[in-house]
């Protein structure tokens, strides 16, 4: 099971993303906008039997409501077509915090640098 922990993006927010999403540009494979989100942390395949773990881990970690920015556009060398995320200290807390209790359950997570984006497209 492929697994990934996200913020979900609000209506009123992927209203505003929506101009950006060109359907006549067929080279892209828009994401439906009830699927946007910031991802915090990939976890990859993973068995379903960690799913409670990785629950419970989640449940433990403390913050408080913070404000997301959204930032300039572009592509990832990868074809990704995104939205950034202003870097904020809550949202990099947020994840650190997320990113250490998945370690501490032995799930081994990608090492580079944490990129807050919502991807709108990819080519």
């Amino acid at each position: 099971m492929r697994l990934f922990l996200a913020i979900n993006i609000p209506d009123d927010v992927q209203n505003s993303i929506s101009p950006l999403m060109l359907s006549e540009i067929d080279e892209l494979r828009w994401s439906p906008l009830h699927q946007l989100h910031i991802t915090l942390s990939f976890l990859g395949e993973l068995p379903e039997s960690m799913i409670d773990d990785i629950a419970e881990a989640i449940t433990e970690i403390d913050f408080k409501p913070f404000k997301i920015k959204l930032r300039n556009s572009g592509f990832f060398k990868s074809g990704i077509y995104w939205v950034g995320v202003e870097e904020s200290i809550e949202l990099l807390n947020l994840q650190r915090k997320l990113h250490r209790a998945m370690l501490q359950l032995g799930i081994k997570l990608e090492k580079r640098r944490y990129t807050p984006h919502v991807t709108i497209a990819r080519g």
